[in-house]
């Protein structure tokens, strides 16, 4: 082995990676979350969800398969997270209320 040669990628290099993977597909990401959730706001707060599950899941990636479908699959578990969530949130009142 000669200098500067390592066999495992270093943290920073795992970034780099993570990062240039992201920036590469996000076009991708977006268009899906346009499509899926109307309301700009939730659609950021969505996008950042997924964009933080991604850091944190990056490890389980497999290099073999698709970026782009990776991201969009975790967005699509984000998404259903939002839908089940505003559905909690709303408010049911019976006929005789009304």
């Amino acid at each position: 082995m000669h200098e500067g040669h390592q066999d495992h990628p270093t943290e920073a290099d795992v970034r780099v990676e993570l990062t240039r993977l992201w920036l590469k597909h996000l076009p991708v990401l977006e268009t899906y979350l346009r499509g899926a959730i109307r309301d700009a706001h939730a659609r950021e707060d969505v996008l950042q969800a997924t964009a933080e599950h991604v850091s944190r899941s990056f490890d389980q990636y497999d290099r073999d398969r698709p970026f782009s479908a990776w991201i969009v699959g975790s967005a699509k578990f984000r998404v259903l997270d939002y839908y089940r969530d505003r559905q909690r949130d709303r408010l049911h009142f019976g006929e005789g209320v009304m």
